[in-house]
């Protein structure tokens, strides 16, 4: 067994380092590989490292550079690797990792340019971590799992955020929020986007938007989804689309105009959304089984539509308290029941059920 081990730190090297100009190029094959690069008061950093084996190991950091850029490539098995680009302009990373229980976080912080993460994971016990920080600027991650058990971390802070993250597989997980092992994620400052798609049996979803101009795509397809959302800001919007088997959804939005439009199919499908603020708005259908909608607005101008067309035994529950209300509900099946609350100002309520042993319930006005 061959047990490699490269370290690049300021002129120690196997591999060329100029401090102005600096740049470095690895590449280990074999067991046990390690690999570290340091480049830290660097002007033009630039760094490529492979790897391929098992037991690989690459750490790089990159700190007061300005046009820092990294690539990590690694092929095999137990992978690890970890990028830490911190005060600097234009910073760059990307790792690429294939096989079994890999594990890769990027670090990017303080950057008056824009910053850019990627990370490609395929295997089994993926862990994929990125934490960008750029106050001013814009930040820019994606995120690609291919296998089971996957899980995905993301935190990212300033003025332009875009997070997309394609998931396929069995049980996987993503968090962008202040889930588990201290760790706070979430996007945080102006003009977020995210767009998350996960397919496969068993995903988990847990998202949090805070700020200006919110906006979020996730798209489920599988068994046993689950999604947690909250947005608090302004202009938040959400579109969300769930398909499978057991599907579960909580969407929380506060700020001034919210929107939401969803679509679930499936069996034992719920759906909870809370949207408090101004100019909220609701659109969805349900199509399947046992579903069961529940929305309470409490705002301005407050709009919600829900069709559950198929299946029977399904409820909404819709609870508006605002001044420019309107709802509309059409249930088509046995056996269900739609609830309605409205408070003042304009209220409009329409319910049409079609089908055996349906239950209306409403109520309008002054509560």
């Amino acid at each position: 067994m061959r047990l490699n081990k490269a370290i690049a730190l300021y002129t120690l090297s196997l591999s060329p380092v100029v401090i102005a100009d600096n740049f470095v190029d690895a590449f280990q094959s074999g067991d046990a590989n390690t690999l570290s690069t340091q480049q830290l008061a660097t002007t033009d950093a630039t760094a490529f490292q492979h790897q391929s084996g098992e037991g690989n190991d690459i750490k790089l950091l990159q700190r007061s550079s300005e046009l820092s850029f990294t690539e990590q490539t690694q092929i095999g098995t137990d992978n690890q690797s970890t990028v830490q680009q911190q005060t600097g302009e234009g910073q760059t990373a990307s790792t690429h990792q294939s096989g079994g229980n890999n594990r890769a976080i990027i670090y990017q912080t303080t950057s008056p340019l824009n910053v850019e993460g990627h990370i490609t994971q395929t295997g089994e016990g993926n862990y994929a971590r990125i934490d960008q920080n750029t106050e001013t600027s814009f930040a820019y991650a994606d995120l690609y799992q291919t296998g089971t058990d996957n899980y995905a971390a993301l935190r990212q802070t300033g003025a332009g955020l875009l997070f997309e993250l394609n998931q396929t597989g069995e049980a996987n997980e993503v968090y962008a929020s202040n889930k588990v092992g201290g760790f706070e994620g979430g996007q945080y400052g102006n003009d977020l986007n995210a767009l998350v798609t996960q397919s496969g049996q068993g995903n988990v979803l847990n998202f949090l938007q805070t700020g200006e101009m919110q906006n979020a795509v996730v798209n489920q397809s599988g068994e046993a989804n689950t999604t947690t959302l909250t947005q608090t800001g302004m202009l938040s919007s959400v579109q969300f689309d769930q398909s499978g088997f057991n599907s579960q959804a909580t969407i929380v939005q506060d700020g001034v105009n919210n929107q939401l439009e969803y679509t679930q199919s499936g069996d034992d499908n719920l759906l909870t959304i809370n949207q408090i603020g101004d100019d909220n708005f609701l659109i969805g259908e349900s199509i399947g089984s046992n579903q069961e909608v529940i929305s309470n607005q409490i705002g301005t101008d407050l709009i919600a539509e829900v069709n559950q067309e198929e299946g029977s035994l399904s409820d909404a529950i819709i609870t508006q308290s605002g001044e420019h209300n309107y709802i509309y509900v059409n249930q088509a099946g046995d056996g269900h029941i739609a609830n309605v609350t409205q408070s003042d100002v304009n209220q409009n309520t329409y319910v049409i059920q079609t089908g055996a042993g349906n239950l209306s319930n409403i109520v309008q006005g002054s509560l």
